[in-house]
């Protein structure tokens, strides 16, 4: 991890060179200034008492020794705020973002809020993050602002290229030599203990300028922060997350589900459920074997995965069953969403498998009804629907 002491010696930049100038002429115009006045006043005490002007300097001299470094705080404060407003606007904004960050645990949210919220504060025309692919060989996006979404497909950088390596061995942003055709104007690195745990890419500037070395040293200190947050955020989604199907645990389905039903009852919205369930997958895993039919669960994981919004929460409900919480949803547009899965496993199972290994689901859809419905009445409403069809399905068949 970047300790303080590093990320502190990353300032030392020309622009704090810049500052510290403006700072040490302000102090000692100051200083000036109050000598001009003690002497003054020592001149009249002398003239009007006959003592000597010497004991007010020194007694002037004891008060400047007090009240010397509350001086030069306010004369930084005070060339931070009205003679480098930017930047100074640019690190209260930093801040505050760093403070928030830190009570974010939802990766996803965290990877989004900082894309478009680091997009803002740099002033760029885009911003994307790119995460270590789940044991893949590649940085992939996380999340983007400002970008196109064809011009996200493919955007990645293998692990042993020439600026992953150059990130990690350097541990500081990379500017881009040639930016003209490159969306990686500006890459910071984000690291903890050693690790590359993201990569925080900036775009170029809405001004056409190119970034500042300020601007650079900001968000270099930024980035260590940042990195813990995405860190923390990694971790606890390892908690709640199934490592199979990298769905969210049954666990985390049922708080989560409570939440969202308070919810929907306090703002009186909707809210509808999803369960689907694996037509026969104990026959299927012993006639296919158990590789096989961990694949098929993976595969069905990333099909009601991809059938959610950002903010819906898929879940494995069960060792061959998923489920996926739907806020703001009715019941018939729910069942649009559990038709529209279905089509899609018979569809991907059907051109990428052999017939022995093809699978169909079953699935059961239930919506909250106002009052009278708790988590546990809600999963056995979509149950009692998932069997009804699942027979309906079986009596069709003979």
């Amino acid at each position: 991890m970047v300790s303080i002491h590093k990320t502190r010696k990353a300032m030392a930049g020309w622009v704090f060179f810049r500052k510290g100038f403006i700072q040490s002429i302000l102090t000692a115009l100051s200083i000036g200034l109050f000598s001009a006045v003690t002497y003054a006043v020592a001149l009249i005490f002398e003239t009007t008492t006959g003592y000597s002007y010497v004991w007010p300097i020194v007694i002037a001299l004891i008060v400047l020794t007090f009240v010397f470094d509350p001086m030069k705080g306010l004369i930084e404060k005070f060339v931070d705020r009205y003679v480098f407003t930017k930047e100074y606007g640019s690190r209260l904004a930093i801040q505050e973002f760093a403070r928030m960050a830190a009570t974010i645990l939802d990766m996803d949210l965290l990877l989004n809020e900082t894309s478009n919220r680091v997009m803002d504060i740099a002033d760029c025309r885009w911003a994307f993050m790119l995460i270590p692919e789940v044991g893949g060989d590649r940085y992939t996006v996380g999340s983007y602002a400002g970008l196109e979404d064809s011009m996200v497909k493919g955007l990645e950088l293998k692990k042993d290229s020439s600026l992953v390596k150059k990130l990690k061995r350097e541990g500081k942003p990379v500017v881009a030599k040639d930016s003209v055709d490159t969306l990686f104007h500006l890459s910071i690195p984000l690291i903890v203990s050693g690790r590359l745990v993201a990569i925080l890419v900036l775009g170029e500037k809405t001004s056409g300028e190119p970034h500042k070395a300020n601007e650079i040293s900001l968000f270099n200190i930024f980035a260590s922060e940042l990195a813990i947050a995405i860190e923390n955020a990694r971790l606890y989604r390892l908690e709640i997350t199934d490592s199979l199907t990298k769905l969210y645990h049954r666990s985390y389905f049922d708080i989560r589900l409570g939440q969202e039903i308070d919810r929907a009852c306090r703002f009186s919205t909707g809210l509808s459920i999803i369960l689907v369930d694996v037509d026969g997958f104990l026959a299927y895993r012993i006639a296919n074997g158990r590789m096989v039919a961990e694949q098929t669960l993976i595969d069905i994981g990333r099909i009601v995965r991809e059938a959610a919004r950002d903010f819906d929460v898929p879940a494995r409900f069960g060792e061959d069953e998923f489920a996926l919480i739907l806020p703001d949803l009715s019941e018939d547009q729910a069942k649009f969403i559990a038709r529209s899965i279905k089509k899609r496993v018979v569809k991907e199972r059907m051109m990428n498998a052999e017939k022995s290994s093809t699978v169909s689901v079953s699935v059961g859809v239930a919506e909250l009804i106002n009052g009278t419905d708790n988590p546990e009445t809600l999963v056995l409403k979509a149950e009692a629907d998932l069997y009804r069809n699942k027979k309906d399905k079986r009596h069709l068949a003979k």
